[in-house]
Order: structure tokens, then C-alpha cells, then sequence
């Protein structure tokens, strides 16, 4: 099969995004957060601008949990805060330093598959604004699953 590599030159236009190259780097899982949820900036940082200064063309991000609840692991990196959003900003910028490649990140809620530490999850009260780690989405009330659109959002 022949590829014409010309063509993973070019730029790739998704919606008003223009990435630099159709070489990406795809989302996968950087397990480098200290336990509050919070990137470990330094290593973070060195994969990111490495990633750049390589001409990669688009960067997604490893998967962001969005809430506490929503977390796949105890390494993985949130963004549910706007403290955990900026630990971005040292990330980002040093992306800038050395490319002007389109960084995604890619959002996530894990439900059923979070990270539960081996236990089974606990009764979804009433009450409660989300259900605990580990509860199936068949158990998750109305008001709860517009509670992780609204983490979405935010």
C-alpha cells in the first residue's frame, strides 16, 4: 500500500482549528497528579513541550477527570477546579515557547469505572449532589447526571 506522506504534512481544518500537520498525539493517560488531583507540572510540562517541539499537530490531552467522583485513578490528572486549571498555564506556555500546535483536552467523568480503591461503591443517597465513585449510570438520578454536564461545563 503506498501512503503518500506529503499528505500527513498538511494541515487538517476541524471546525475553526487548523492543526499543523495531521500527526497527532492522542489522548491516553499520564498517571502524573499528586493526590488532590493536581498535575505534577514538571514531568507534565516536559511531555507536552516535548510533544511540540517534535511538530506534532495536534496535542489532546490524557484524559482530565472533572470531578472528584468522576476520577478513573489516584494518579490522574483533574481539572475540576479553577486552581487544577491553572496548573495549565506552565504546561501551555511552554508549549507556546516552542510551537504554535492546537492543544484539546480531552474531559472525562469515569462513573462506573472510577476509582473505587477495590471497594464496591456506596449506597447513591438521596441527598447527595453526585453519586460515590463507582456507581453505574443506572443509578444516577436526573438532577445528578445534569450535576456532571454542568462539571462539563465548568
Amino acid at each position: 500500500m503506498y501512503v503518500n506522506i506529503e499528505s500527513l504534512l498538511r494541515p487538517l481544518q476541524i471546525g475553526p482549528v487548523s492543526t499543523l500537520n495531521r500527526w497527532m498525539r492522542s489522548a491516553t493517560y499520564e498517571s502524573a497528579a499528586l493526590p488532590d488531583g493536581s498535575l505534577l507540572v514538571e514531568p507534565v510540562t516536559r511531555l507536552y513541550r516535548d510533544l511540540a517541539a517534535g511538530g506534532v499537530g495536534l496535542i489532546v490531552t490524557g484524559h482530565l477527570h472533572v470531578h472528584e467522583n468522576g476520577r478513573a485513578s489516584p494518579k490522574q490528572i483533574a481539572i475540576a477546579t479553577d486552581a487544577q486549571a491553572e496548573g495549565w498555564r506552565a504546561v501551555l506556555d511552554s508549549i507556546r515557547g516552542v510551537s504554535k500546535v492546537p492543544v484539546f483536552a480531552q474531559l472525562a467523568y469515569a462513573g462506573r469505572q472510577g476509582f473505587t480503591q477495590g471497594q464496591l461503591p456506596a449506597i447513591n443517597e438521596a441527598g447527595a449532589e453526585l453519586p460515590p465513585v463507582g456507581t453505574s449510570i443506572n443509578n444516577f438520578r436526573v438532577d445528578q447526571l445534569q450535576k456532571v454536564i454542568e462539571c462539563f461545563a465548568a
